[in-house]
């Protein structure tokens, strides 16, 4: 309405303004619906979440979807070329790569997430969601716990052969922690499992690190620790 008021001015009065006063009526219907696409655009992108009434979505579920089989499956698989990257990583020689098989990492990676979620379920309560995307699929996690109208919690399991880690997974966890708490309304938390193959002090510097990271950023991450041989014996 603005936008046609002042085209409707400039058009019927413009032989009776200087110069002066027709420039900012001109650069005012040039500028204006660039503005407005912006604003509507960074709207769309950033703050989509407000664009709903709380009646749209009490919980959240619009945002909220569960795997299929296939994704499952490829998640376990990504999982297992970060701990087998790591392994690499570290390893001097290739026998000793083989001595943890992918089927071997496969295998304790699955257990340890279903002692993980069992024991969250247990102290929550709360039947989890295995394997839950937020926002279509882009921000994946190994379960989430949903607390009605109150709270969500998303797991995400890390499991390490080797007394090393990639700062770079660190990273990307974070970021699709951020990303994932942007798109909800009610409050989100994170429990991030650190699963490691045996006790061992080298085996700290996985901690600190990932301690470190989490207090630098203000989100509500919830780390725990688990030794894998507790979890397989």
């Amino acid at each position: 309405m603005i936008y046609g008021f002042a085209s409707l001015l400039l058009g019927s009065s413009a032989d009776k303004l200087e110069p002066i006063e027709r420039w900012p009526l001109i650069l005012f219907i040039v500028i204006f619906p660039f503005s407005v696409l912006y604003v509507f655009y960074k709207l769309v992108t950033d703050h989509h979440g407000k664009l709903y009434s709380p009646s749209d979505y009490n919980t959240d579920d619009s945002f909220l979807k569960t795997l299929s089989v296939k994704e499952l499956e490829t998640k376990l698989e990504e999982d297992v070329n970060e701990a087998v990257a790591t392994q690499l990583n570290t390893s001097k020689d290739e026998a000793s790569v083989k001595q943890l098989s992918r089927s071997d990492i496969k295998g304790k990676i699955r257990k340890s997430e279903e002692f993980v979620i069992r024991e969250i379920k247990n102290e929550l309560s709360i039947e989890p969601t295995i394997g839950i995307k937020v926002s279509s699929d882009l921000y994946i996690f190994d379960a989430g716990y949903i607390k009605p109208n109150d709270e969500l919690i998303l797991l995400e399991v890390k499991y390490y052969t080797r007394p090393t880690i990639s700062f770079i997974a660190v990273d990307e966890f974070l970021h699709r922690a951020k990303l994932a708490k942007s798109t909800m309304t009610i409050k989100t938390k994170f429990i991030v499992a650190v699963i490691t193959e045996f006790e061992s002090d080298e085996f700290d510097m996985i901690k600190n690190a990932w301690k470190n990271s989490i207090e630098k950023d203000e989100l509500d991450i919830e780390l725990r620790f688990y030794v894998g041989n507790q979890i397989w014996a």
